[in-house]
């Protein structure tokens, strides 16, 4: 029986390199997912009223953050009228907010992952994925995905 060449492991040959794949597939996964729920936590939306009276600004999750009146023509209005101009300004900073989560969550999301739960905060994007990725690993399927063409 002839002695396996250095760097390979005995018995699958290329099983070193396709677990090291596999690692830094696991890595680059979890990294691009810390970078996506840090750009959700630096996430804000801006909206202003029809009549450019009010703006208001929204954090990542939809909470006002903001609110500014851009002149005196708020005066001319009833508290009612005004509070109706102000609700609808910030619905539409909301809207604008969760809009832009889909942009930032959606091309990096499994589709086993609730998107509402992450934009609403309940899910931490880093804990998908475990610290360590042999956790995870079902071997055979991995080994299966990754034959070598028996054609060759």
């Amino acid at each position: 029986m002839a002695a396996e060449p250095a760097g390979q492991m005995p018995g699958i040959p290329g099983l070193a390199g396709l677990i090291e794949d596999f690692v830094a597939d696991f890595e680059r996964r979890r990294t691009e997912l810390t970078e996506v729920q840090d750009k959700i936590r630096k996430s804000s939306s801006t909206a202003t009223s029809d009549k450019r009276m009010v703006t208001a600004t929204v954090g990542p999750h939809g909470e006002l953050t903001a609110l500014k009146f851009n002149s005196h023509d708020y005066h001319d209005l009833s508290s009612t009228e005004l509070a109706a101009v102000i609700v609808k300004t910030v619905q539409k900073a909301r809207d604008t907010a969760m809009d832009k989560m889909g942009e930032i969550v959606g091309p990096v999301l499994p589709p086993t992952i609730d998107f509402d739960a992450v934009t609403g905060g309940r899910l931490d994007l880093a804990s998908v994925l475990p610290e360590n990725p042999l956790e995870t690993l079902d071997l055979a399927r991995f080994l299966d995905r990754h034959k070598p063409d028996e054609d060759a």
